[in-house]
């Protein structure tokens, strides 16, 4: 069973269920967990909080025995070259892969996956931020 189905975006329960079925193959979830910076948030925030919460617990739900690591924005800005912004995370992705056009690599990379690939990217090319 392939781990990676496609580049869309999911629903919290369509993730849940994906991370249920895949537990035995995996050895570390990486989240990308919200940070305070001082700023008054809204709702999507707790709502963030939330998910984060719901996935974690869908993990222990299944006696999950892998690590589960959570990381901050900051965190994996600097873990791909000191990035400043969101638009400097997207342009160090384009430089790795490319464009997000038809036919390129990052075709249909949009909104939350540039977060998730950047966490991702992140991990592959610094493999002491796995552990702590």
């Amino acid at each position: 069973m392939p781990l990676y189905e496609s580049k869309a975006i999911v629903s919290v329960e369509g993730m849940i269920g994906r991370l249920r079925r895949f537990t035995p193959y995996i050895d570390l979830v990486a989240i990308e967990m919200i940070q305070s910076y001082g700023r008054s948030v809204g709702r999507s925030t707790f709502t963030t909080a939330l998910v984060v919460g719901r996935l974690i617990q869908a993990l222990y739900d299944k006696d999950y025995q892998g690590q589960i690591k959570l990381y901050s924005r900051p965190t994996i800005k600097g873990a791909l070259g000191g990035c400043k912004t969101d638009t400097d995370v997207h342009q160090a992705l384009k430089i790795r892969y490319g464009e997000a056009r038809k036919g390129e690599k990052l075709e249909g990379v949009v909104r939350d996956i540039w977060s998730a690939l950047a966490l991702a990217v992140a991990l592959e090319e610094n493999p002491n931020m796995k552990t702590w």
